[in-house]
């Protein structure tokens, strides 16, 4: 079997990363060839060198955007048609049994399957507006006749399921949970019973609403709490300066450390206590599980799919989006309650284990490969 991947960034974050992971067992577990269609000179091109994967790179203006103008869509979808002309050659040469796109912000693998009359496969892994504050440049009447049309779709969650199932007239709707490779992620080895170290790993942005953890860490220290600490891994230019402003303004800086964007965040996990995901709503939250691999306790928002992943005071805690004081109320559960940090994380580890394994989502998605192909 052969598959042709198309991706619409090049960054290692998580839906990259999720299919990397997916290829990558692919090729081991059922010896499928994968190719993957990506955006040009980017992180991701570099790693695929490596792993020996054939890639084309090509620009293409995703179907999604933050600020659609009438105009510019109609450019964008004008400009598209001449850029799509290699993408289609080099699928032709690698001749895919199914074209996987990655995403649902770009349709740039539903375009090629039409050319090439090949059957495509869409994953699902963003509202979209919800948590990137993007629009489609199209009429939805276009958006449902291409997911319609395409053989199958991934929901990577049930709120995501229930996100798109009214943008599709046809039963090709599956959820299938994004699946973790945690062969990398070491289990968490501290035992300073002095100072509680927490962790918030992600893209610094007003989606993923780090800004509300500073709004927390004010409110901890106000109640004189010492002893912790909180490590961020990621970038952001304009939203990070907005970090450092007011970490800067309400003098957090011993209670703070922000690391910038780190390749490989998940293998430093082992090394904090609690795990923290502040985003305003996560389809999924590949970062949850990672947490939970690494025996660490997490404390997410009730919104999006982390509901779905935390089981509430049993592998974490949940909190109140938009409220710091609540955040800040179960951060200090831990700091107060160092015992009960393995409790939870052991907890945690166990579900991860059973639920969002790699092997597991693999064998689900080669499966629906082969209804697909079926059919």
């Amino acid at each position: 079997m052969k598959v042709l991947f198309v991706t619409h960034y090049g960054s290692l974050y998580g839906a990259n990363l999720s299919m990397v992971a997916l290829m990558d067992d692919l090729v081991k577990r059922y010896g499928v060839e994968v190719a993957v269609i990506v955006p040009p000179n980017t992180e991701l091109s570099l790693l695929l060198q490596k792993k020996g994967i054939p890639f084309f790179e090509t620009k293409y203006f995703w179907w999604q955007s933050c600020n659609p103008t009438f105009l510019k869509n109609i450019l964008k979808r004008f400009i598209n048609t001449f850029r799509i002309k290699k993408s289609v050659a080099f699928a032709k040469n690698f001749s895919p049994d199914i074209i996987h796109s990655n995403s649902s912000v770009i349709d740039l693998g539903y375009q090629i399957s039409r050319k090439i009359k090949c059957k495509h496969l869409w994953h699902l892994r963003e509202f979209g507006k919800l948590d990137y504050q993007m629009e489609y440049i199209v009429k939805k009447k276009k958006v449902i006749k291409e997911y319609s049309q395409s053989n199958a779709l991934i929901a990577i969650s049930k709120c995501i399921f229930n996100f798109y199932q009214p943008l599709t007239i046809t039963n090709n709707l599956f959820m299938i949970h994004n699946g973790i490779n945690d062969e990398q992620i070491l289990q968490r080895t501290r035992c300073d019973i002095n100072r509680v170290e927490f962790c918030v790993v992600g893209l610094l942005s007003q989606t993923k609403n780090q800004l509300e953890v500073l709004h927390a860490v004010s409110e901890l220290i106000d109640k004189k709490y010492s002893g912790f600490h909180v490590s961020f891994f990621g970038d952001g230019d304009e939203y990070k300066q907005i970090m450092v402003n007011y970490i800067k303004e309400n003098n957090l800086s011993d209670f703070i450390t922000l690391n910038g964007y780190l390749p490989n965040a998940s293998s430093k996990l082992h090394e904090f206590d609690i795990g923290i995901v502040s985003s305003l709503c996560e389809a999924f939250g590949r970062v949850t599980v990672e947490y939970m691999f690494a025996k660490l306790p997490v404390i997410g928002t009730n919104t999006g799919g982390t509901p779905e992943i935390i089981l509430d005071n049993k592998t974490g805690f949940l909190y109140e989006s938009g409220k710091p004081t609540d955040l800040a109320r179960k951060m200090a559960f831990f700091i107060d309650n160092k015992e009960t940090i393995n409790v939870f994380g052991n907890a945690g580890y166990q579900r991860a284990t059973e639920c969002f394994s790699i092997n597991s989502n693999t064998d689900k998605v080669f499966k629906l490969y082969k209804k697909v192909l079926n059919n």
